[in-house]
């Protein structure tokens, strides 16, 4: 069931036109966050976030009842899925075939799953990922524009510089995605699940060791939901220095707490 975890200025939305305005909506299984974005000052003016458990068009249809951004369902609507089952693979061996193959041989072939792909210009790779059928033809008929992409996208946007080891942690509750760069290449991009805090340390000192990397040779940036007085971030802090809170690229209304959604604004600028 999910509920809304928090508001922000959805009461006072400013008169607006819809070629100034635009929809960003991220969904993970965890958590839905929905956006009210101004194109002309590349800036949100008004966020809601819905937690709780997040998997199908039954799902949807309730939290478009609850939602007040949602009700703008005119406007051009950027999309961007969490969901697990998502690999990279290099595009000069993709097919849609090929990604749906090796996505069913490396999670599991599951009934009334959609698949799609993401063409990144870094590395030639192609993200290919999937998402329950039924929630993405809700989701595609809902909105009159509407366009779509996996959150790795966003995490790899920019390739990181030779010379650099950067980690990078989105946060959706019970949910993580990480992404682990060296040496301007990408080592690995992957979803773990948390249930304690000390759940993701545990996983970020394993991937280290998988690569032959000690706990100070990375910089982590975490984004999402998470406070940095939060013992996830505090167990974080226990095993690796420096962490530091995403950057966000733009300018925020004082209420929204700038990591919170960095990735997701790096994505749209």
């Amino acid at each position: 069931m999910l509920s809304k975890s928090f508001d922000i200025n959805t009461a006072s939305l400013p008169p607006f036109e819809s070629g100034t305005h635009s929809l960003l909506l991220e969904i993970s299984p965890a958590a839905v966050s929905v956006i009210f974005w101004n194109k002309e000052k590349n800036a949100p003016e008004a966020v809601e976030v819905f937690a709780g458990s997040f998997n199908n068009a039954a799902d949807w249809e309730l939290i478009t009842q609850q939602s007040t951004l949602l009700g703008l369902r005119q406007l051009e609507t950027d999309v961007i899925h969490a969901f697990e089952n998502m690999l990279p693979i290099p595009l000069h061996v993709y097919t849609p075939e090929q990604g749906k193959a090796q996505l069913e041989l490396f999670f599991g072939a599951k009934p009334g799953m959609h698949t799609s792909a993401d063409l990144l210009p870094i590395n030639e790779m192609v993200l290919a990922w999937q998402m329950p059928q039924d929630l993405h033809a809700a989701i595609a008929s809902y909105f009159q524009v509407y366009r779509v992409k996996h959150v790795g996208s966003c995490l790899l946007k920019n390739a990181v510089e030779a010379g650099k080891t950067v980690g990078k942690i989105v946060v959706y509750g019970s949910q993580c995605w990480m992404s682990l760069w060296g040496n301007g290449s990408l080592l690995i991009i992957k979803s773990v699940a948390i249930s304690q805090a000390d759940d993701l340390s545990w996983h970020l000192l394993n991937t280290c060791k998988q690569f032959g990397l000690e706990p100070n040779e990375v910089s982590w940036e975490i984004g999402g939901m998470a406070e940095e007085s939060s013992p996830l971030w505090t167990a974080v802090t226990r095993f690796f220095d420096p962490v530091r809170a995403m950057a966000s690229p733009v300018e925020l209304p004082a209420e929204i707490p700038a990591h919170y959604f960095a990735h997701l604004y790096q994505y749209m600028l």
